[in-house]
């Protein structure tokens, strides 16, 4: 693992023309063990994706949406950009890719299926202390 700190514009060097990549200069991002690149200085939004503010346009945008962009240009109006790696704070180009928005909201749906299902399964094991057992066993059996 590296534990040493990158800008993102040095991490994709070669990948874009260096002018297209100024944006990313105050981007720094730590390697993981496995490959991702982290973000370290930027907030994340509440569902864990890094952002910044455009240089461009002024607006707050999904750091990986502009790597995406920068790389291999516009992201068609249907599609998203996904983190194969499953870590929505990597911005590895390598990392990503894009994915119709249906077939994502498709995975999403069976994901939150999928920790719905295992938390129905853990209110099995809960542990009810016995001056509460007949009223909780009542409830839940009506």
């Amino acid at each position: 693992m590296d534990l040493m700190l990158h800008t993102l514009s040095d991490l994709l060097h070669g990948m874009a023309e260096p002018e297209d990549l100024a944006m990313f200069n105050r981007v720094v991002c730590r390697i993981t063990g496995d490959g991702c690149w982290i973000v370290e200085n930027y907030s994340l939004k509440a569902n864990g994706y890094p952002r910044f503010r455009h240089p461009d346009t002024g607006n707050m945008a999904v750091i990986q949406r502009c790597v995406w962009e920068t790389i291999h240009g516009c992201i068609p109006a249907n599609k998203v950009v996904v983190r194969v790696c499953g870590n929505t704070n990597c911005t590895n180009p390598d990392h990503l890719k894009l994915r119709d928005k249906a077939e994502t909201q498709d995975v999403m749906k069976a994901r939150r299926v999928a920790e719905n299902r295992q938390q129905l399964a853990g209110i099995g094991q809960l542990v009810v202390p016995p001056d509460l057992s007949g009223d909780v066993v009542s409830t839940v059996g009506r």
